[in-house]
């Protein structure tokens, strides 16, 4: 998946990719398609300067995990900020409401579930706006943010009650701590996985068909997280009938969020995508 600089005229940019094809795109349309995150860095940089250069519009380069890097326009990253808040509060009540069971469609689901299918929205308008390393920043830090409030639960349960509060013990801390770690865990596997699959299939459909990367790179990656999440939980039923049946059931919960909620995708990305446009008469 490597786009590399054949040589750039004015505004068009000639490439090739992985096959030696030769392509040619507009400037503004590589970095408002973010078909920008395919090239090396060295590439990356010298698109965004002339981009700026030639639009004088301004470029947020933000450092990735592992050398990567994300190239965005500044007006938006405000946005980036919030995107990733609301995915992590996703995550975080998620964990709160698991212990609780509620009824969904006439299958019973663990009562994050909601929130949990809601940070499939935020993490794909990521993946598509900003590009795959901002949205592996975002994973990795939220995995960070499980593990960390795993730990310090773990912390908090150690230091002496003043009143007998054994229940409150039983309710809060033994089942978050578990469920803090399992859910980073399994996020950390899944959700990269998602970002994964969600660029592989953007450069494949050449930044077209965005429910086909959405749907896909989110049925691959529950596929994954369903089986380990349920796994952890009743491995001691893991060989019932029944256990399989609750997989199943979840996971087509998921998908059917997932569903769902394309309008919305398609309408921040759009939003999105309005913001970075710039006009098409060149400026000298």
């Amino acid at each position: 998946m490597n786009l590399n600089i054949y040589s750039i005229n004015d505004d068009i940019v000639v490439y090739t990719d992985d096959n030696g094809n030769e392509l040619s795109s507009s400037l503004s349309f590589i970095i408002e398609s973010q078909m920008i995150e395919y090239f090396n860095n060295d590439d990356k940089i010298r698109i965004s300067d002339l981009y700026k250069e030639k639009y004088r519009s301004e470029l947020t380069i933000e450092k990735g995990l592992w050398g990567g890097i994300s190239i965005y326009k500044t007006s938006n990253t405000s946005y980036l900020s919030f995107l990733r808040c609301l995915f992590y509060m996703c995550m975080i009540i998620s964990v709160l409401l698991a212990p609780r069971e509620v009824s969904l469609l006439g299958m019973k689901q663990p009562g994050g579930i909601v929130f949990f299918c809601l940070s499939f929205l935020f993490i794909n308008t990521i993946c598509q706006s900003y590009g795959y390393d901002s949205a592996r920043k975002t994973l990795w830090i939220n995995a960070l943010l499980m593990f960390l409030s795993g730990s310090l639960l773990y912390v908090s349960s150690l230091m002496p009650a003043i009143n007998d509060d054994v229940n409150y013990q039983e309710v809060v801390f033994s089942g978050m701590i578990k469920l803090c770690f399992i859910n980073g865990f399994c996020s950390l596997i899944a959700d990269q996985i998602n970002a994964l699959v969600f660029k592989k299939v953007k450069y494949m459909t050449n930044n077209k068909a965005l429910w086909l990367r959405s749907l896909s790179s989110t049925f691959v990656s529950q596929f994954f997280f369903t089986i380990l999440w349920i796994s952890f939980f009743k491995y001691e039923n893991l060989f019932h009938i029944e256990t399989y049946f609750f997989i199943f059931s979840n996971f087509k919960i998921k998908m059917i969020f997932a569903v769902i909620s394309l309008p919305v995708l398609y309408f921040f990305v759009r939003y999105l995508s309005s913001r970075v446009k710039i006009s098409k008469v060149f400026i000298n």
